[in-house]
């Protein structure tokens, strides 16, 4: 899998490290599956825990989100390291220089294949939807004035969902798919 560093050269020690496989879901409308977590919106997936290897933690998220159980039907995308300066902590007041790797996949469904979510407590305290949006309409979400919403992590989860929606812009443009 490729890698793309971002903001390295603001950051020259971290505090915290944190790996995470998301996927760019794509149904036959070709609409995209967000996680919006208190308007903070972010692909589906999450934190790698234990000895997983970043597919083993897309398959368990994505079965625990949307109810989607996935084989070998996708693609691996890009590795992504995010520097991030003054992150906030999860469990305590504060801030911390963290560095985010993130695993990128893509794949492709048909919408039948979603079924029922079955958020961890932490996802329902914290009001996670499920939104099914054209890329368009997402990018749209991303660069609206959010001046309203109290999201402590919003700036941070925005960069990087842009992110890796410009390279699957430049990989689509490149292969003529869109």
């Amino acid at each position: 899998m490729n890698l793309k560093v971002i903001n390295k050269s603001k950051i020259k020690n971290f505090d915290s490290y944190m790996e995470k496989a998301r996927a760019i879901i794509l149904n036959e409308k070709n609409e995209i599956y967000i996680c919006n977590m208190n308007g903070s919106y972010q692909l589906p997936g999450g934190t790698i825990k234990n000895n997983e290897v970043p597919l083993e933690t897309l398959k368990r998220e994505l079965k625990e989100e949307l109810g989607l159980i996935i084989n070998d039907n996708l693609e691996e995308l890009i590795h992504i390291k995010y520097y991030h300066k003054q992150f906030p902590k999860y469990k305590s007041e504060g801030f911390d220089n963290r560095l985010n790797s993130v695993y990128y996949y893509l794949i492709h469904i048909n919408s039948n294949q979603i079924n029922n979510s079955n958020f961890t407590d932490y996802e329902i305290a914290n009001n996670i939807k499920i939104e099914v949006l054209k890329i368009a309409e997402l990018k749209a979400l991303i660069k609206k004035s959010n001046s309203n919403i109290d999201n402590k992590w919003k700036k941070f989860t925005d960069l990087e969902l842009e992110s890796i929606l410009n390279y699957y812009n430049v990989l689509t443009n490149k292969k003529n798919i869109l």
